[in-house]
This record gives structure tokens, sequence and C-alpha cells, in this order.
């Protein structure tokens, strides 16, 4: 495909396009991820003495307080002049329920470790129509959850955490799945040569959707307001699927129906100007199958399976191991610096919340310094200062609540651009027959410390304060010494 797209137009108009239609999907999937955030939020409680007239400030107290519902002389009432109405306010998942609200986040990262198979799908069936089918998904969900809560129908509580956290599993997987098929659309139809622009261009836009989050949230203060919100903008990525997102020519090669393939590269070099540069199609036909021949001999000689790759030598299990336990460290920091940020300091948590999407921000632009600097020693040095920062975090005693504010987003930055760099990192790591799926099955099994990152934030109030981020600094140094271990992948060197 290489050298046909260096004939229509390796970046041109149409490429230009989709990456536009790409990143508007992928600010539906970062609004789906950060709406927790404000969702799921648990504001103050205030008790107030009815005979001094006197405000509780023991928290635990208020606890107490709180589950003997006003049945003393202190009346009990969350504060609303900043979050308004959340899941936590109208469920009341406060105090000794807390743990349900922390458990409705892990269970949409649970979903998104069950993602790999929708990319099986979309290699069986296509990669639009299963895009096209989690979106759709996704909206549905949305629109349902919405439905369920209001109160004109009579479901009870119970039931209605059920359904919501059955909902949160299948849209996580919905939502990282439509995400990662995307990008490997985008990236089926661009050049190699610009692979790196058009990834870094996603993850911008990808923020935008964390900024469109915070600003619904704060204007509406209504948790379900803000799931209408995602679903109007999902059905809207329906119709943008459905009339502009091509399915990828390496599928219908892939798939041997080269007129379908054939019908997409014209339109490519059409829209591109390149028209002319377009072989025939008995030419292109020519070219294909004699690619997917002479690659079906290479891998008939240099069979390589990943259950064979890994058990042929110590290094490579030790490797796979490794990666795995990194994206572990990554995954773990990453997901609970950016979901529990807002909880951390005494600053509002709106202006919090929007600092640390800039902090995203320059932690993607930061990896620029990999064009300058060895990309194993700027991957170490991401998480040596991610794991100080957490560390401060930690320590710093409650009056420094700025500096812990700053270094929290310091941390965020820095495990923002380390996660930037994982993915080609340890990519390069694994032989190209089998580098997709070992690279999909060590993030997903690292996965699994994103799934526990909610309940690890949860003993910040449950257990002690600083706990989480003592955990977060641990990893991120753990995975520090791992890349340390580990050799600089084949390419950049």
């Amino acid at each position: 495909m290489e050298s046909i797209l260096l004939r229509i137009g390796p970046f041109g108009k149409y490429q230009k396009l989709c990456t536009l239609v790409v990143g508007l999907i992928s600010i539906m999937c970062a609004m789906t991820v950060y709406s927790t955030v404000f969702i799921l939020a648990e504001p103050k409680i205030k008790c107030v003495d009815l005979i001094t007239n006197q405000t509780l400030s023991n928290s635990s107290n208020q606890c107490d307080l709180w589950e003997s519902k006003n049945k003393t002389n202190y009346e009990c009432h969350f504060e609303s002049n900043i979050y308004g109405s959340t899941i936590v306010t109208d469920w009341n998942l406060i105090c000794n329920k807390s743990i349900y609200a922390s458990l409705i986040q892990t269970f949409y990262l649970i979903g998104t470790f069950l993602s790999l198979t929708m990319g099986y799908l979309a290699d069986k069936y296509g990669r639009k129509k299963i895009s096209l089918l989690t979106s759709i998904i996704i909206t549905l969900l949305y629109f349902l959850n919405d439905i369920i809560d209001l109160n004109s129908l009579s479901i009870s509580t119970t039931t209605r955490y059920v359904i919501y956290s059955i909902s949160q599993v299948i849209n996580g997987t919905m939502n990282l799945s439509i995400f990662s098929i995307t990008f490997i659309l985008l990236f089926e139809i661009t050049s190699s040569k610009y692979h790196t622009i058009v990834s870094n261009i996603n993850l911008y836009i990808y923020v935008l959707g964390e900024f469109l989050i915070c600003l619904i949230s704060y204007l509406s203060r209504d948790w379900l307001v803000i799931n209408w919100s995602i679903g109007g903008y999902s059905a809207m990525v329906v119709i943008l699927i459905a009339l502009f997102l091509p399915e990828s020519p390496s599928y219908f090669i892939a798939n041997k129906n080269y007129t379908k393939a054939y019908g997409v590269i014209e339109n490519i070099a059409r829209v591109n100007d390149c028209g002319k540069e377009l072989m025939n199609y008995e030419d292109f036909v020519s070219l294909v199958s004699g690619v997917e021949k002479g690659n079906s001999v290479n891998q008939t000689v240099h069979k390589i399976t990943p259950s064979s790759y890994v058990f042929h030598s110590k290094s490579n299990a030790y490797k796979v191991f490794a990666l795995s336990l990194m994206y572990f460290s990554l995954a773990l920091t990453y997901y609970g610096v950016s979901l529990g940020i807002t909880s951390i300091g005494d600053m509002n948590p709106y202006l919090i919340y929007l600092l640390s999407s800039v902090a995203e921000v320059i932690g993607y632009m930061l990896c620029h310094l990999n064009d300058k600097f060895r990309r194993k020693y700027v991957f170490i040095s991401f998480l040596v200062l991610a794991s100080i920062t957490c560390l401060l975090v930690a320590v710093l005693p409650n009056e420094y609540s700025i500096l812990i504010n700053v270094f929290a987003l310091i941390g965020k930055a820095m495990a923002s651009g380390a996660f930037n760099i994982s993915y080609n990192y340890s990519s390069s790591m694994f032989p190209a027959i089998i580098r997709s799926t070992m690279s999909l099955t060590v993030s997903s099994l690292g996965r699994t410390g994103s799934i526990i990152s909610p309940l690890i934030n949860l003993l910040g109030k449950t257990v002690w304060k600083p706990l989480p981020y003592l955990i977060f600094s641990t990893f991120s140094f753990i995975g520090c010494l791992i890349i340390a271990s580990l050799p600089e992948p084949n390419g950049f060197e």
C-alpha cells in the first residue's frame, strides 16, 4: 500500500478530512472517559447543629450523622454549589457506600480490557462496519440510561445501579474499540511518513473532548444533562462515520476484494487531485496480489506465532512480562492521577481539571524530544519525574495546597507523555509478523492497572490520604527500572 499511497497522495485533502473525522470520534471517546470525573463527583456533606447553628467539620462524624438520617439535632445535606446533581447525590453513594461509585469507574475500565474482541471483528467484517456498530451501541446506551433514570419511572436505585454498571462495561469495550479501530483505519490510508503527525493531531483533538466535557459539566451541574450531551454527540458521530469514513483498502485487499479496494483508492486519488498518477485496475491487482503472495511465502519460511515467540527464549519471555508490567504501572498512574486529580486539594475542581487537560497537552508536546534524544532515555526521564512528583504530592502537608496541585499536574504531564511513547516503544520490540498481536496483548494485560486505579484512589478517602500517590510514585519508579532493563528497540538506535 505504501507505494500506492505515494502515487495518490500520502497525506492529501482526503486523508486530512479523515483525520478530522477520526478526531471528532476521539472527542466522543474523551468525553465518555472523563465524564465520570463529574458524574461520580462526591460533594461535601454539611451538617449543621440546629440548636447552636454551628457547622460540624469532622468528616467521620458527618458520615455517622448522615447514616442516622437526620434523627439527631443535626441536619445534614450535600453542598450543591460546586457539582450540583451527581450519581453520588441521587443514589446516596456516600460514606460506607462510596465504594459503589468507584466500582462504576472500574466497570468501565474492565470493559476496555474486553476490546480485543472488537479488534478481531474489525479484521473479519471491516473497520467501518464495526466502527459504525460501536458508535450506535454507545449512543443507545447513553439514551437508555437517561430514560431509565427519569423520575417518572418507578425503578429502584439498586436496579438503576445494576443497569448502569453493566452499560459501563459495554461502553468501555465500545469506546476503546472505536478509538483504536478508527486510528488503525487512518494509518492504513496514510503514508507511514505522516503517521507521527497524524497521531499527534489526533491526541491534541482528543484533549478537546476533555475540555468540552468540563464545559458541559460546569454549565449544567447535572449528571443527566452530561449523559444526554454525550448521547447527542455520539449520534452525530454515527452520521459522520456513515457518510464520511471510508472502509480501509487494506481490509479489502486482505479479503481479496480488489474491486472495492480499487474504488476506495480511486476516490482518494480523485479528492487529492492525483487521478493521473493512479495505475489502472489490472496493474493494481497485479501489484497487490504479488505483494500478498510474497508475504505468504515469507510467512511460511519464517513461521512465527505469538506463543512460539514467547517460549523461544528466556529473553523473549522476560520482554513480554516486563512490557506487561510496564503497561500496568503506566495505566495505574495515568488513570489514577487523571480520574482523581479533582479531589487532591482545595482548588476549584473545574479549574484543576482544565489545568490537568493542559498538562496532558504539554506531555504530548514534550514527546517531540524523541527527535533529539534516544526514546528510551526520554521515556525513563518522564517516569522518574512522574515518580518524584507523585511522591511530593503524597508527603507535602495539606497547607501547601497550591504546591500539591502543581506537582500533581506535572505528574499528569509526565504520565501522559510516557503513555504516548509506550505504544511505539513496545511495538518496536516485536517482529513485524506478530507485532500487532503482541502489542495488543501486553497493553491489555497492563490495563489491569487502569481497572484498579479508581479503587486505589478510594484508599485516600477510606484508609490514608497520601496512600494513592505513594502507590503511583512506587509503580512509576518500577516502570522506570523496567525500561532501563530492556534494550533500545529496533529502529530507535
